[in-house]
């Protein structure tokens, strides 16, 4: 009888001892997952992972804005205090036009930052680019400026 009792002694110790070693490695499992889950959050919350954040929301916004208004096949990079957008000049839209529209949404989309560099292509040919500071985008639609004043601010780059 009394090697029955000892025998379930250090069973059940055996057996407690195994269930604090599974709760461990469960716990350190558990643990582990959780840190890489807040890991994998922590570029959204500081200044760079923010940008990012921010940057691909613009160019997506961006992105649909210009191709409700015809322009099907454009890019928007954001370096810095400067957005550039480059895009494929449509056959039925004038340049100078398309360029107005592209400013347009820009000044919405953007409207803190210091300047914004408009490419247009025709197939692989850059047919030109500007550059316009954004406070005068928002000083012609203040009407502050008229267009003649505006468009000779556009600098070719």
């Amino acid at each position: 009888m009394k090697n029955k009792i000892k025998t379930r002694a250090k069973s059940e110790k055996e057996n407690n001892f195994r269930q604090d070693k599974l709760d461990r490695i469960l716990s350190f499992c558990i643990v582990g997952a959780l840190v890489v889950f807040v890991l994998s959050f922590i570029p959204y919350f500081t200044p760079t992972g923010e940008k990012i954040f921010v940057a691909q929301q613009i160019s997506s916004e961006a992105f649909e804005a210009l191709l409700s208004g015809g322009i099907g096949s454009s890019n928007t990079v954001e370096l810095g205090d400067t957005v550039k957008v480059s895009y494929q000049l449509p056959e039925k839209l004038q340049k100078d036009n398309a360029d107005m529209y592209i400013l347009g949404v820009l000044s919405v989309l953007v409207p803190n930052r210091e300047k914004i560099i408009i490419a247009a292509y025709s197939g692989e040919t850059k047919v030109d680019a500007i550059e316009v500071q954004m406070a005068d985008i928002l000083r012609y639609k203040n009407k502050e400026i008229d267009i003649e004043e505006f468009q000779s601010r556009f600098r070719l780059v």
